[in-house]
């Protein structure tokens, strides 16, 4: 259906620096520049397929680290790893920590982060990590195998999610998992995500939300989860660049017959799209345009009694200058009729 997605590069979180996105301001008046915003939103990403695929979240104080006994001259620093690191267990923000010692070896923790390159051979796991005694780790990794059969208390770990050395987020983190839980409950307490991300420009939270959805959004709690979404998609506290992973989504949400959207979600979904698909941003005009061409095409929207006649003049303009003929499946002719537009 929607074949304008693909998964998430790694680097496709470039952002637009127009219009403020080059230096935004927390509510504390603290400077978040871009590279800062690219990197709290990758964690976010990580951190929802962590959440999502099920995982053990821990906070640790690093004890020891200890180098390869022998590092030869031509040694490839992207597949070697650190003979020994050890933690002690501060305190467990997720998951089940009864099977646990409250002292814990890392295996398999690459030995470039000496120096201070990114992690290429184990994506963005140890990303801008700093590995120093005594500094303190926030330690994402997947859900362990069931207690052995004698019942020994399991003390090490050799695959991670997520690793973040630096502490100014892990109140963050940690309100991004308590809100994750929350919505796993109460799904219906999604209402408040908007409200939640435009009270200060939280990246991580916005990072886990667009990975989230673009996962499983629109398949479960398609009338909440639509009318949030549609409010995220050119929202200023999402980064531009996680837009068009909100599409496919919310075409799921809108275009599920078995459970679909009432009445006023689709009206304020529509009125969302239009406003965006008229926009002078063409990143967002062109996500609002997609959107619209597939749920009109099924039939589940019909933007004609929404449009001003100014409103119809900017979407033919911006449909023109933006959306090809093979754009998305061929199926322009419903929203051209809508629009008043012969089809080629």
């Amino acid at each position: 259906m929607c074949l304008w997605l693909a998964t998430m590069p790694r680097n496709a979180v470039g952002l637009n620096t127009r219009g403020g996105y080059e230096l935004n301001k927390q509510t504390q008046g603290e400077a978040v520049s871009v590279q800062d915003i690219n990197y709290e939103s990758r964690v976010g990403w990580i951190l929802a397929g962590c959440l999502i695929r099920g995982c053990s979240i821990f906070v640790g104080t690093v004890r020891e680290v200890v180098g390869p006994e022998q590092q030869a001259k031509s040694a490839d620093l992207n597949s070697s790893s650190y003979s020994k690191v050890s933690m002690r267990i501060d305190k467990w923000v997720y998951g089940e920590p009864q099977q646990w010692e409250h002292y814990v070896q890392l295996d398999q923790v690459p030995i470039e982060l000496s120096a201070g390159r990114a992690v290429l051979h184990q994506g963005d796991v140890w990303r801008d990590v700093r590995l120093e005694v005594g500094k303190r780790l926030l330690v994402v990794f997947p859900l362990p195998p069931p207690l052995t059969e004698n019942h020994e208390a399991l003390n090490r770990i050799d695959r991670y999610g997520l690793v973040v050395s630096n502490e100014k987020l892990f109140p963050v983190i940690q309100a991004t998992v308590t809100n994750h839980s929350r919505y796993a409950h109460k799904p219906e307490e999604m209402v408040d995500v908007p409200d939640l991300l435009n009270a200060r420009n939280d990246y991580i939270f916005s990072g886990y939300l667009v990975s989230y959805f673009w996962a499983k959004g629109g398949n479960e709690n398609t009338d909440i989860e639509a009318a949030v979404i549609s409010q995220l998609i050119g929202n200023s506290h999402v980064p531009e660049g996680y837009w068009r992973f909100l599409e496919a989504p919310l075409v799921r949400a809108m275009t599920d017959n078995d459970s679909p959207v009432s009445e006023a979600t689709r009206n304020q979904v529509t009125n969302s799209l239009i406003a965006a698909g008229c926009s002078e941003n063409s990143g967002l005009a062109r996500s609002g345009l997609r959107i619209l061409i597939v749920v009109t095409d099924s039939g589940n929207i019909d933007v004609k009694p929404f449009l001003t006649e100014k409103q119809r003049r900017k979407l033919i303009r911006n449909y023109k200058a933006l959306i090809t003929a093979d754009a998305v499946e061929n199926k322009q002719a419903t929203l051209e009729s809508q629009l008043g537009l012969k089809s080629n």
